[in-house]
C-alpha cells in the first residue's frame, strides 16, 4: 500500500516530495467541518488557563473569536483587541481569544485582564470552523450563527508590510457590524500567498 493509499484511507492531506534515494512526506491533519455564513455552529467551551470553562460563542451576544497561538507574532496584538473589545462591550460585543497551544502555562504571561482567552490544545475551533491560520477571526451572531467565517485578521497593523492585511480595515467593518448590524458586503478574500504570510495553525 503506497502513502497515498494510506492517506485517503485516513482522510488526511499528504504533501511529499522525492529526493531521489529519499522520499520526505508529511501527513497533515484530517480537513475540519467548517461552518459557512449564515450557519448554526454546534456549541463548543473550551476552558481558559486556570481550567474554568469558555464559551467560545457567548450566549445573547454578538462575538468575535480570535485564533492565535503563542508561537504566532499575533501574540503581541492581543492588548489590541483588549482595546477593541472594551470598546464596543457596551456596543453588545464580546471578544473571546483562543490560544491554538498545548500548554496552559505558555499561554498564561500573553493573558489580557479583561479580555477572555480560552486554550484549545486539541484544535477543535479549527474542526468547528475550519481555522487554518493565525491570526484568524469569526464572528458569531447572538443565536451562535457564523456571520464572518475565519478571516485573516491582525489586531494591529504592526505585521502589515509582511501581511498585507488592513487590521484596521477589519476592525471598522466590525464596528458597523457591532453597532448597525451591517453584515459584510463581500466576504474579505485572503491576499496572495497568504499562507506564506500568515502562520498555519497546525498542531
Amino acid at each position: 500500500m503506497s502513502l497515498t493509499d494510506v492517506a485517503a484511507l485516513l482522510g488526511r492531506p499528504l504533501a511529499h516530495h522525492d529526493l531521489g534515494e529519499q522520499v520526505v512526506a508529511v501527513l497533515g491533519e484530517p480537513a475540519g467541518t467548517s461552518v459557512d455564513a449564515g450557519g448554526t455552529a454546534p456549541p463548543l467551551a473550551l476552558r481558559d488557563v486556570d481550567g474554568r470553562e469558555v464559551p467560545v460563542a457567548v450566549p445573547g451576544a454578538k462575538t468575535a473569536v480570535v485564533a492565535w497561538s503563542t508561537w504566532c507574532g499575533c501574540r503581541y496584538e492581543l492588548p489590541a483587541w483588549k482595546q477593541l473589545a472594551d470598546e464596543l462591550r457596551a456596543d453588545g460585543l464580546e471578544v473571546v481569544t483562543v490560544a491554538l497551544d498545548d500548554d496552559p502555562e505558555a499561554v498564561r504571561p500573553w493573558t489580557q485582564e479583561g479580555l477572555t482567552t480560552a486554550v484549545d490544545p486539541e484544535h477543535r475551533l479549527s474542526d468547528v470552523f475550519g481555522v487554518v491560520q493565525v491570526p484568524s477571526t469569526v464572528w458569531l451572531d447572538e443565536e451562535g450563527r457564523v456571520v464572518k467565517p475565519p478571516t485573516i485578521a491582525p489586531g494591529d497593523d504592526r505585521w502589515k508590510d509582511w501581511t498585507k492585511v488592513d487590521a484596521e480595515g477589519h476592525h471598522d467593518a466590525l464596528r458597523r457590524w457591532v453597532r448597525t448590524g451591517e453584515l459584510p458586503a463581500v466576504p474579505e478574500a485572503a491576499p496572495e500567498d497568504a499562507s506564506l504570510r500568515t502562520a498555519r495553525a497546525e498542531r
